[in-house]
């Protein structure tokens, strides 16, 4: 056999033989990867209420600051305090999954199987945190948006001046 054609020959089975890596590894990669991927769109469904809460957390905010200024109560100031807190997790949830997202590089199936599986566990550690912060922040951030609603309902409205 000629040489050129032995390794013409050699090249064409590295090719086809998936550059070494047995198909098992590549598949594991692969769930992983895949599972990963469902966790990112499980998270990013979560956005819209992110984005309405972190739109409505200061304007209630406000409404309760204005009434503690008229009517001060521990009520009204304690809730002051729970509404920035939610925003702040907010802040710091949505900051989060905007850094994880910059970062994110699809895994480089060249790389040696336990490299690429220790990345991709670590990555599906990081943003099943992320998740769970998310929604955690969310919860509280309704939890705190409803009961300063139902509070300035039910709080005096504050004495105007006669005129």
């Amino acid at each position: 056999m000629h040489p050129l054609t032995t390794v013409s020959l050699a090249v064409v089975l590295l090719i086809a033989g998936g550059c070494g890596k047995p198909s098992r590894e590549r598949q594991q990669e692969k769930e992983l990867d895949a599972q990963i991927n469902a966790l990112h769109d499980s998270t990013m469904t979560l956005m819209p209420a992110l984005k309405t809460l972190l739109a409505k957390l200061p304007v209630i905010s406000t409404a309760v600051e204005q009434r503690t200024a008229t009517a001060s109560s521990v009520t009204l100031n304690a809730l002051v305090g729970d509404l920035k807190t939610a925003h702040e997790d907010l802040v710091k949830a949505q900051s989060s999954m905007q850094s994880w997202m910059k970062a994110h590089k699809r895994y480089d199936e060249d790389v040696p199987h336990d490299a690429v599986m220790a990345g991709l566990s670590r990555e599906k550690e990081e943003l099943t945190t992320m998740h769970a912060a998310l929604v955690t922040a969310i919860s509280k951030g309704n939890a705190a948006c409803d009961a300063a609603t139902q509070t300035l309902a039910a709080a005096p409205q504050p004495h105007k001046g006669r005129k």
